[in-house]
């Protein structure tokens, strides 16, 4: 078992929640452990963007190992809304500081009769600044505004979008819980993988993050997971955000029982070509696996009676005879899961196998898996050795797609950036100006009327 060591230390103690969280039967002792470091953590926490989505995480996981309804429940449910209100009002904070840089220079500009040409310039660098603002006060950190910028401008000079989409991903990571630093790793292969799939910037950030965090990834792993995803969705049929949603419901499950990122993408991938995607592959996978290794290993855990039907479903295993579980316990791969449950009921009537699999699965995923076996097992170990081995996918894929529509894209970021770059010259130059603007302007509005 963990235990919580390092007193204050806050990733110590974020590491103790991860470890114990993986834990599928925690020990009542495991249990006061967790409950001690997630309050510990949410005390330490309180005060940063990041800080608080890790500690509604948290608490999110105390309340999936609670009773639904009971007091403790209740009791983690309090401490999430308090959390989410406490996350609303440091949002709303960084909303401002974003946005009040654009609307004064837009005032200012305004009133000073300045040319068209240079507002153009001016508001088109004080978008930029103000996202890169909103980005650098989410995350929280110092000196966070100019790691951004220079990683931004970087990966905008080779992306077919704007510096200002790009900032915009960037904040949609900081809200993510992401540093500087690790929105910095991440940025470049996210960018790849959004125009290899032809997904918004920001929208492909929010997926990616969502699998890295379920997971329990680096952000170093970032490059690993797009490849992934680009490959799952350009080898089905389905987009990236129906693998996004998908992963979102089965991920944490999935996780927990041993499945990799990469085998639960391609059986994703097999359900899809199916016509199941989305929510209900997620749902198919979350409830199937986990009803999948109750009945394998359910007959020697002592907290089976606390389950419903898990005789039913240890005793459906007993006559199947797949094995489908290694020596620690945890599910085997995927591909060699779905092969040994297919073979076992190659012999068995349509009307057995479908008894089978809901004894196994439950009714809901039941039907899901039945679309699952019924694959080949050429077409089952093909797409999912085609996600594991997907290395340089997004790459590749890109290059494929580029043609003279996105080299002009390319070349318009990098406009935008040398923009950026002058606007920003312009602005700093004309501030004063346009403060003293919007100061007269606000005094002559508190006189009285008539003047």
């Amino acid at each position: 078992s963990a235990e919580v060591k390092g007193g204050n230390n806050v990733a110590q103690i974020q590491r103790s929640i991860q470890d114990l969280s993986k834990s599928t039967q925690l020990t009542a002792r495991e249990m006061g452990t967790l409950r001690s470091a997630t309050f510990q953590l949410a005390k330490q926490n309180d005060n940063t963007i990041s800080g608080i989505r890790n500690s509604i995480g948290a608490f999110r996981g105390l309340q999936e190992q609670a009773k639904i309804g009971g007091r403790e429940f209740q009791r983690y449910g309090a401490e999430i809304e308090k959390l989410q209100g406490k996350l609303k009002a440091l949002d709303g904070a960084a909303q401002t500081a974003g946005s009040s840089l654009g609307k004064n220079i837009a005032a200012g500009l305004a009133t000073a009769g300045i040319g068209r040409a240079v507002q153009g310039v001016t508001m088109q660098a004080a978008n930029f600044e103000g996202e890169l603002r909103k980005a650098a006060a989410i995350e929280g950190g110092s000196g966070s505004m100019e790691v951004l910028r220079k990683e931004i401008e970087a990966v905008a000079s080779v992306a077919a979008g704007t510096p200002t989409q790009v900032a915009a991903l960037a904040t949609a990571l900081s809200r993510a819980g992401f540093s500087a630093k690790e929105t910095s790793e991440a940025l470049r292969g996210i960018v790849l993988g959004a125009e290899a799939t032809d997904t918004a910037f920001d929208r492909m950030g929010g997926i990616a993050s969502t699998v890295l965090n379920t997971f329990g990834m680096k952000t170093s792993d970032t490059a690993r997971v797009i490849d992934i995803m680009v490959k799952s969705a350009n080898s089905a049929n389905q987009t990236v955000e129906d693998l996004g949603e998908a992963l979102t419901y089965s991920g944490s499950v999935a996780n927990s029982l041993g499945v990799s990122v990469a085998d639960l993408s391609g059986v994703i991938g097999l359900l899809a070509d199916a016509g199941i995607r989305g929510s209900r592959a997620g749902t198919t996978l979350s409830t199937g696996l986990n009803r999948l290794q109750i009945a394998a290993g359910g007959g020697d855990s002592e907290m089976k009676e606390l389950v419903r039907g898990s005789a039913k479903m240890t005793e459906a295993m007993k006559r199947l005879g797949a094995t489908v579980l290694d020596t620690e316990g945890k599910l085997r791969p995927m591909d060699q899961v779905l092969v040994a449950v297919k073979r076992q009921m190659a012999d068995f009537s349509n009307t057995d196998r479908a008894i089978m699999a809901k004894a196994l699965f439950g009714e809901e995923a039941g039907r899901g898996f039945l679309a699952l076996l019924s694959r080949s097992e050429e077409e089952i170990t093909s797409m999912i050795s085609k996600v594991r081995d997907s290395g340089g996918a997004a790459q590749e894929t890109r290059e494929k797609m580029r043609g003279f529509g996105d080299s002009v894209k390319v070349l318009g970021g990098n406009f935008e950036n040398l923009q950026n770059q002058v606007g920003g010259m312009i602005g700093a130059a004309l501030k004063p100006l346009i403060d003293g603007l919007n100061v007269a302007i606000g005094e002559t509005q508190k006189l009285p009327e008539p003047i």
